[in-house]
């Protein structure tokens, strides 16, 4: 199962919001501004996060093709991406 996280930048706004709001009413707490950051977060919207494939690029120089190590998508050229555009595996991979 992924993971799943929040957004930072809806939540930076809302505790942005929040710090205004605590300056001007002096009659807030500190366990009052907790419970409220609690549900800040809480309230935030979530993002799943999928893991990163690592793999590297395979190059076949005497017939122009290069294939992923990941899933084996091949194109009869030299290649060179950061992503492999098949299954999206990021190519930062030693060559093994």
């Amino acid at each position: 199962m992924a993971e799943m996280l929040i957004d930072a930048e809806v939540l930076l706004k809302k505790l942005s919001k929040m710090i205004d709001f605590c300056k001007k009413d002096k009659k807030v707490n500190g366990l009052t501004a907790l419970f409220q950051v609690g549900d800040a977060i809480m309230d935030c919207p979530k993002v799943e996060a999928k893991p990163v494939v690592h793999a590297h690029w395979i190059r076949y120089p005497d017939c122009g093709v290069t294939k992923c190590s990941n899933c084996g998508w091949c194109i009869e050229e030299c290649w060179d991406s950061d992503y492999c555009p098949h299954c999206g595996a990021k190519m930062d991979e030693k060559e093994g």
